[in-house]
């Protein structure tokens, strides 16, 4: 397991120490690390540690060019995961992964959300190292909670660099540069009126050197001269450098809980036995459960935060309470050598964990969903461990999820007052959320050139590791799967019970008659011939007789009922599309004209007799025993036409009640 992990630019200690231990990790697992930044004195850090390391100038940058680099490296060092650990590493690393087909997972630090932002939930998974980040993602981009994948922070356990603080009353501030709309406490003000009370204080402020920083150093530095604590207070910038600081003292007070550093700290103090006192949001909500392992204050209330801090100092059962508490959560959820465990094991999850997605564009045509069902069957022998979702109409969904082969059916979004290329976005940008590693294009049976290209096309923004096209995995399965449809057990039963409430036996033979039309009116035919055929079937060869149908012919069911001398059952409008399968597959014999039903009772291997006029249904049927279909047809000049709409439709009229009777003899002796 090879992972390259892309950083742009400069980053903080906490990250480089995380990349070493990560190598190091990687390094027991077989694996290798290797780095590509743009930071000099990174990668000459890294590389002190055998860590393998590409520098990529600044200036290079720039997306096509990085991604062709990047796409070297890869091939060059047998990269198998590529992860980013900001958002303008996350666009090349999503741009690379598209092109090399190799997982792709991000990182989210708890940055202020932007627009931009948007980037890091372009991974597989995005790794997140406090709850509330995970939060922050799902509410501003939508991302699935099943992308996101928790590791949190991880900080050295039993280090004797420090010792746990004594009675001083010493307070570390972490001050982070406040937002324009944050209504902040002064708190330069909170500390002269704690020293009015406990006068021997020490308060040492650390300055987080954001953006801003400067101008607020300065507004510090001010108030300090204003209030008269220059004996009090002393500033120190940047305070990355001051830990040994932050560990050294009895109360940690943090303003900023969002930043990533600022919350390592708050971990570090933790473990070293520091009371905390932190502003009631974001981050500190996931480690800080307040009286419990320490304090949340809320940041607006001057008075509020001066009780807490005396609160503290003055209580001494009080302050060990807290930060022994707080230690031993640290030493439970932070330990360093957990966090990577469960960062390389997200890595072995973003390796054995694959998504299929295929994509049917078969709309309204039955035969194309019927052959889809042994394709998916070879899908599922080729990727047996895989999560296989279809893309199909709603009108199948039933029928596709009863085949057993997959494991989610996605109907696509009804937008009729978007247009087509409205309607492509919102399709695209609905899966992208689910990252699909592998896609399939089963395309229609008569796409054309423009259609296959946008499948193709739509897929390609889907899907990043590997795209199958129809011609690849139709012959493994037309040769492994017959033409046949799985019913399900609870269908079968469904229509034994069914089928008995009407006085029918199991071994009963009986005979389908459909009396729907379908979409084209040319193809239907005539009620006065069903009722004919149904009651001659009954009297030549004892045939109990079913009616099937949509709820479009329950007016012509009553009226078939009401002038029939037999006593047919009556089913129009009363299965599903898998259950009239299975009633189907327990006819002897079903006769139905060229509509969905002919191709159900092929694929369940029904005998059927099929009476054909507009069209031929054996220019469109998959290869079937010749034995188990009859197709009655006139031989006339103007059929097949395949036309909606004729004046005189001839050819269905000319097929009477006693040539399907012969057609019906003659499977019935076979």
């Amino acid at each position: 397991m090879n992972v390259l992990r892309i950083i742009n630019g400069i980053i903080d200690k906490c990250i480089t120490e995380e990349t070493l231990r990560i190598g190091e990790g990687l390094s027991f697992e077989r694996g290798n690390l290797v780095v590509v930044s743009g930071d000099a004195a990174l990668i000459n850090t890294l590389r002190l540690f055998r860590i393998r390391c590409h520098y990529i100038p600044k200036q290079l940058w720039y997306l096509m060019g990085i991604i062709s680099k990047l796409a070297d490296i890869i091939r060059d060092e047998g990269i198998d995961i590529i992860e980013s650990m900001d958002e303008l590493s996350a666009v090349h690393g999503f741009f690379v992964s598209r092109r090399t087909g190799k997982y792709f997972i991000t990182n989210f630090f708890g940055q202020r959300i932007t627009r931009f932002s948007r980037v890091i939930g372009w991974g597989k998974y995005t790794i997140v190292q406090t709850k509330e980040n995970g939060r922050q993602l799902i509410e501003a981009f939508d991302i699935p909670h099943h992308r996101i994948r928790f590791v949190p922070l991880g900080v050295q356990i039993g280090s004797s660099a420090y010792q746990i603080p004594g009675v001083d009353k010493s307070i570390a501030i972490l001050l982070s540069p406040p937002n324009t709309d944050d209504n902040n406490a002064d708190i330069v003000r909170v500390i002269s009126r704690v020293a009015k009370f406990i006068s021997d204080i020490k308060v040492t402020i650390l300055l987080n050197p954001k953006k801003g920083g400067k101008r607020f150093r300065d507004n510090i530095l001010h108030l300090i001269k204003r209030y008269d604590a220059t004996r009090v207070i002393r500033l120190i910038d940047p305070y990355g450098l001051h830990s040994a600081q932050v560990c050294s003292s009895t109360i940690l007070l943090l303003n900023d809980c969002a930043d990533i550093a600022n919350l390592k700290f708050l971990i570090e103090a933790g473990s070293k036995g520091v009371a905390v006192i932190a502003r009631k949001e974001r981050g500190a909500l996931d480690i800080i459960k307040d009286g419990e392992n320490g304090l949340l204050v809320s940041w607006e209330d001057e008075r509020t935060i001066v009780s807490t801090i005396l609160k503290v100092l003055r209580d001494k059962a009080l302050a060990d309470s807290l930060s022994k508490k707080l230690k031993a959560y640290v030493a439970r959820e932070h330990d360093c050598n957990k966090a990577i465990s469960i960062r390389l094991n997200v890595y072995k999850e973003a390796i054995s964990t694959q998504k299929v997605l295929v994509s049917h564009h078969g709309a309204g045509n039955i035969i194309d969903i019927i052959r889809l069902c042994p394709i998916l069957k070879t899908i599922r022998e080729k990727f047996p461990d895989a999560h296989v979702a279809v893309l199909g109409e709603s009108k199948y969904r039933n029928l596709l999820r009863s085949q057993g082969a997959i494991d989610e059916v996605i109907t696509r979004p009804r937008h009729r007052n978007r247009g087509a290329l409205r309607r492509f976005y919102a399709e695209v940008t609905m899966l992208q959320r689910d990252y699909y590693d592998i896609g399939f294009n089963i395309g229609k049976s008569h796409a054309s050139l423009r259609e296959g290209w946008l499948n193709r096309l739509f897929l390609r923004l889907i899907c990043v590791k590997r795209l199958y096209s129809k011609s690849e995995i139709e012959p493994q399965a037309m040769g492994t799967h017959p033409f046949r449809l799985d019913i399900p057990d609870s269908c079968k039963s469904y229509i034994d019970e069914f089928l008995s409430k009407e006085w029918v036996g199991v071994s009963q033979p009986i005979m389908g008659l459909n009396i729907g039309i379908g979409k084209c009116r040319l193809k239907g035919w005539h009620l006065e011939n069903f009722v004919r055929l149904s009651d001659e079937a009954a009297k030549r060869f004892s045939l109990r007789v079913v009616l099937t149908g949509t709820r479009d012919e329950v007016h012509d069911a009553a009226e078939f009922v009401r002038f029939s001398r037999t006593r047919p059952i009556n089913a129009v409008g009363k299965t599903s599309l898998i259950e009239l399968a299975a009633l189907i597959n327990r006819f002897c014999v079903y006769v139905t004209a060229d509509t969905l039903p002919l191709y159900i009772a092929c694929a369940v291997g029904t005998p059927t007799i099929a009476i054909s006029g507009p069209t031929d249904p054996r220019a469109s049927l998959p290869l079937v025993d010749k034995d188990k279909l009859a197709v009655l047809k006139k031989d006339l000049q103007c059929s097949p036409c395949n036309k909606r709409r004729c004046s005189d439709p001839v050819c269905m009229r000319e097929i009477t009640p006693e040539d399907v009777l012969g057609a019906l003899g003659v499977l019935i002796r076979r």
